[in-house]
């Protein structure tokens, strides 16, 4: 049996024929390939035989392996294969040089074949809610990177590679077992989203040097401060700080003069800063769960406050405030 009549055995066993073509001249021409919630166990071999292909999407099966052969589509551009049961990725993945946009999230992945780290055209990379444990030092060949999710892993650091990752903008390192960043982090220029939640950092002074982050979350890391200069990320727009053990706030906080929301729930915070009122583009705050009994006086001063949320506090007052859109009213 040739590859071909393989590869149409294997559409026909699995009820695919509607999606794809069965004829050879066609699967020849196949550039898309979305096979995403078939509950499939496996892909054939002869797979190979879609040579034009450039997005493949089999998402939401029951994959727990890739075949070597998929290393043949030199084409492939867009993987998506999150949600599945894969344990490995083939050695194979390397030679897919013209790969863009890799999606292994949500599998069962507890290391990366050394070969991946030669995907040098790699833009974004989502490789959450894995087992992964470390991450190999020859990361720092994937230097187009501008996107990368490693959220919900089992990684205690991470390899110093980010130094020629100069067009890296989203950063995902949420639930792993950090405590620092990595040097070479500080030389990203471009990062605008950092979400480090679920963590245990400390030492966060490397975050000073990211005045363009526009989003930065570092709920659940313990925090009982913040222990560098948070008026340095002047283009802050969002700030989450939620489930720490924060009792007081810096008054740097409050030159963040275009942060828009604020989040401070579940923390022990007795007062605010009385400069809270200088954050004047606020339009969001949060500041449930805490043990505040008064707000400043300054806190009229926020002018663009559309929401806030105050509940679970010592019966607080909140000062009039017409144009808030919503209040719960603690």
């Amino acid at each position: 049996m040739n590859l071909y009549d393989d590869f149409i055995e294997w559409v026909e066993r699995n009820n695919l024929d509607s999606i794809i073509p069965t004829a050879p001249s066609l699967l020849d021409e196949l550039t898309m390939l979305d096979l995403s919630k078939h509950r499939l166990q496996e892909l054939p071999d002869s797979i190979e035989v879609l040579s034009n292909l450039t997005v493949l999407k089999i998402a939401g099966n029951k994959l727990t392996k890739l075949p070597d052969t998929i290393g043949k589509l030199k084409n492939l551009r867009n993987i998506q294969c999150n949600n599945n049961l894969l344990t490995e990725i083939p050695e194979s993945i390397g030679e897919l040089e013209s790969l863009i946009v890799v999606n292994f999230s949500g599998n069962k992945l507890s290391a990366l074949p050394k070969s991946f780290y030669n995907l040098s055209h790699l833009t974004r990379l989502n490789l959450a809610t894995n087992c992964l444990k470390s991450l190999d030092e020859d990361m720092k060949k994937l230097t187009k990177l501008i996107y990368i999710s490693l959220d919900t892993n089992y990684l205690k650091e991470l390899p110093d590679c980010f130094g020629d990752m100069e067009s890296l903008y989203f950063l995902e390192l949420s639930y792993n077992q950090l405590t620092t960043l990595p040097d070479s982090l500080s030389e990203v220029e471009e990062l605008e989203t950092l979400i480090l939640e679920g963590n245990n950092f400390k030492n966060l002074k490397a975050l000073e040097v990211h005045d363009m982050l526009v989003r930065l979350n570092l709920n659940e890391n313990g925090l009982t401060e913040l222990d560098f200069d948070i008026s340095k990320l002047e283009d802050l727009q969002i700030l989450s700080l939620d489930s720490n053990e924060l009792t007081t706030l810096p008054d740097s906080l409050c030159e963040l003069e275009n942060l828009k929301e604020l989040s401070l729930t579940s923390n022990e915070l007795s007062a605010l800063p009385d400069c809270i009122g200088n954050l004047e583009n606020l339009e969001e705050l949060d500041l449930e769960d805490n043990e505040l009994a008064t707000l400043p006086e300054s806190f009229s001063n926020l002018k663009n406050l559309k929401k806030l949320f105050i509940a679970d506090n010592n019966s607080v007052t909140v000062p009039d405030m017409p144009w808030l859109e919503f209040c719960d009213k603690g």
